[in-house]
């Protein structure tokens, strides 16, 4: 019969005591307790158990630190080729890169624009003149709850400038018999407000009445109208200016020869 030993040292008792198990050919090599393969004792020979154990377990930790250690290095050697990689790339020349041709700017045209009409309150598509409607009714209110004794001038001239406004809406919305009726209507109200007198040139303009046009341009001016470039620049007066006699007094007005 052969003799075997087990040699799970630290995990067997068995393998620790050192006990030797003979085994008959074709017999179970399996250790009784921890279930490893045993060897076979050969010649004489023995496992060595305790210390002999220990050197073993030295040379396979020894092995252990060797692997642990080659990999290490490895490691540092991968880490330290990737860093010089990088190092190259930044110290590298950079790419030259084609300048972008600024867009040209539009062409600026040196004459001024010419000043468009104030429009207040309606679309800017109409040549009638607005009064502030708003603050001429906030007014009417305080003068009425202050009971100042113009209160009802006051009043009459915020209902002038409602009405002014509304024949502005109508004229350019071609309704033209109604604006004559808001115009006559706030002139009832307060006959010295200068854009009315404007608005109603405009008016006759529309209607074709030359005489009548010069002659409320004339009382839009004396009662304070001061937009001058307005009445040279709208397109009603300066089509009329085909007859004569209207271009004289419409020259004349504007201070030209």
């Amino acid at each position: 019969m052969a003799k075997f030993k087990c040699k799970n040292f630290g995990s067997c008792s068995l393998a620790d005591a050192g006990k030797e198990f003979e085994i008959a050919p074709g017999g179970d090599d399996k250790c009784s307790e921890c279930a490893m393969t045993l060897v076979p004792l050969q010649d004489g020979s023995t496992i060595k158990n305790g210390n002999g154990g220990g050197n073993l377990k030295f040379v396979i930790a020894g092995l252990v630190v060797v692997v642990i250690l080659a990999a290490g290095g490895y490691m540092w050697w991968s880490k330290k080729q990737v860093v010089e990689f990088k190092s190259d790339e930044s110290t590298s020349a950079p790419t030259a890169v084609a300048p972008v041709a600024p867009e040209p700017k539009p062409a600026v045209s040196s004459e001024a624009a010419p000043a468009a009409p104030p429009v207040a309150v309606v679309p800017a598509a109409q040549t009638e003149v607005n009064v502030g409607e708003t603050s001429a009714r906030m007014t009417c209110d305080d003068a009425t709850r202050a009971n100042r004794p113009d209160a009802e001038k006051i009043c009459r001239r915020a209902a002038a400038v409602t009405l002014l406004n509304s024949g502005a809406q109508a004229a350019v919305a071609g309704k033209l018999e109604q604006a004559e009726k808001d115009y006559a209507a706030a002139k009832d109200k307060d006959a010295d407000i200068p854009e009315l007198y404007f608005n109603l040139a405009l008016l006759k303009a529309r209607q074709g009445k030359g005489s009548e046009v010069i002659d409320n341009l004339t009382l839009a001016v004396n009662k304070g109208f001061t937009q001058m470039d307005l009445i040279g620049s709208e397109q009603l007066f300066v089509k009329l200016t085909t007859d004569p006699d209207f271009r004289a007094k419409f020259n004349k007005l504007l201070g030209k020869k």
